[in-house]
């Protein structure tokens, strides 16, 4: 039953260069190629997410498909395809929510990278669109870093009958391949994604050590095994 198995709305805070991008990418291309009829709508902060990070991405991978897929994207660059009028995907720069406005299909999916930034208008306007009771996905992935956004409210919000609104997930960069093989001693095995150098960074500019004696359920050790323990700041916990 696709209605039933329809994940509805998934809700990722992700940590650093762990591969966010990819997955909306990923998850673009299945859902455009399973579905005809259906449409995809993702949107980002700015014209650079959009075109030349999550767009980009997407035709890399439609490129380096073991299965040829048909080409329906419109020209080199615009972040978007098109078969027909009801079957056809575009990328959104967060500019004004009414370009969201007006959507209205049996099978949808909406994206919503780098979430952080997006004002609480886009998450209204995409509110509008989305139905619990149909083949519809709404996905936002990106990095916790306030407690001011939309997206933090969005964390904490519920349905009219009091279930969580969303599918709440968590990427951590310590649970990262390139860390788990660095740490290991290993070479990294994810190219152009986070590092061991990177994450002892992050520990020097965003957390605080403690002793053991001071150590709470939300403190860490780092690297493991080693008997250091860290307090995590607000900047550690949205990026790490």
């Amino acid at each position: 039953d696709v209605v039933k198995s329809c994940p509805g709305r998934v809700k990722v805070n992700a940590g650093h260069s762990v591969g966010k991008t990819h997955v909306c990418a990923c998850i673009c291309l299945w859902w455009f190629y399973t579905r005809n009829p259906c449409v995809v709508i993702t949107t980002a902060p700015t014209l650079r997410d959009v075109v030349d990070l999550l767009w980009t991405e997407i035709r890399l991978l439609h490129t380096r498909a073991i299965i040829p897929l048909p080409d329906y994207f419109i020209g080199p660059r615009a972040p978007e395809f098109f078969d027909s009028d009801e079957h056809w995907g575009k990328g959104y720069t967060a500019r004004r929510s009414e370009s969201f406005h007006g959507r209205h299909r049996p099978h949808m999916l909406f994206v919503m990278d780098e979430c952080e930034g997006l004002d609480p208008q886009y998450w209204i306007a995409t509110n509008t669109m989305y139905q619990e009771d149909m083949d519809h996905c709404w996905l936002a992935i990106g990095n916790p870093t306030t407690t001011s956004s939309q997206s933090y409210v969005e964390d904490m919000a519920r349905t009219a009958d009091g279930r969580p609104k969303w599918k709440l997930f968590e990427l951590s960069c310590l649970d990262h391949p390139n860390i788990k093989a660095q740490l290991e001693g290993k070479p990294p095995p994810v190219p152009n994604a986070v590092t061991l150098a990177q994450i002892h960074q992050f520990v020097q500019d965003w957390a605080t050590p403690i002793s053991v004696q001071e150590k709470k359920p939300d403190d860490f050790e780092w690297p493991p095994g080693s008997g250091i323990f860290y307090r995590p700041g607000p900047l550690f916990r949205g990026r790490v």
